[in-house]
């Protein structure tokens, strides 16, 4: 269903959710742009044309991800994308 010119938009403070590499991976694949919002520099990243690094200090392997989810939101509410 991707073609070029749709664009993707992936989420992830991790980036190393099989299902989103592979979503972001088939999007690039199909000639669609791949944006990446993520907390590192890894596989998902490597699949976009534009990626925003947003690290955070937490632990995402103890506890729910509150400060990254808000990095995060604030990026997608910043001013600068409109």
């Amino acid at each position: 269903m991707l073609k070029p010119g749709d664009e993707v938009v992936a989420i992830s403070n991790t980036s190393s959710t099989c299902s989103l590499i592979k979503v972001a991976r088939t999007a690039h694949e199909r000639g669609a742009s791949v944006m990446v919002i993520t907390g590192s520099n890894s596989p998902l990243a490597s699949f976009s044309d534009v990626a925003v690094i947003a690290k955070t200090l937490e632990n995402t392997d103890v506890y729910t991800m509150t400060t990254s989810r808000c990095a995060k939101a604030t990026l997608i509410r910043s001013p600068c994308w409109t």
